[in-house]
């Protein structure tokens, strides 16, 4: 069995992929990026509601209540963000070199190896959230609360 080098391309694409999370681009809108991470955060905010809502974990006023389920306009507004932002970067690179074609196959690595870190990160937090919401849910019915 003979074990072969990692192709350079490979690297690259971890490089450019997961690495360029960190790094700022010049084309990329630093104010929409904010704004698209605060509907992120709302959308995990309402995640979190929801779930203490309907275990009937939390009692807040009425008015609380509506206000905190109007999250639900972050979900658009993060989409809509993101595929701006998204068709911005395959502009751009089109107009640098408009005789090139797009390498959508480079494009889609790139964005796997962008999304996974954050999805994963998603997924820590969401299990932790869920945890907690676990111990809230067993210790109020413990002591016998309905």
């Amino acid at each position: 069995m003979q074990i072969t080098k990692i192709p350079v391309s490979i690297y690259r694409f971890y490089k450019e992929g997961m690495l360029s999370i960190f790094v700022a681009r010049k084309s990329e809108i630093p104010a929409l990026n904010g704004l698209r991470a605060f509907a992120i955060l709302l959308i995990l905010f309402l995640h979190l509601w929801e779930g203490l809502l309907k275990k009937g974990l939390v009692d807040v006023p009425f008015i609380l209540e509506r206000l905190f389920n109007s999250c639900h306009s972050a979900i658009e507004i993060f989409y809509a963000l993101s595929g701006y932002l998204i068709y911005g970067g395959l502009i751009s690179a089109k107009e640098k070199n408009p005789a090139k074609p797009i390498d959508f196959k480079k494009f889609y690595i790139n964005r796997t190896l962008r999304i996974f870190p954050a999805y994963y990160f998603f997924i820590f937090i969401t299990y932790g959230i869920i945890f907690l919401q676990k111990l809230l849910f067993e210790k109020k019915f413990a002591l016998g609360e309905k």
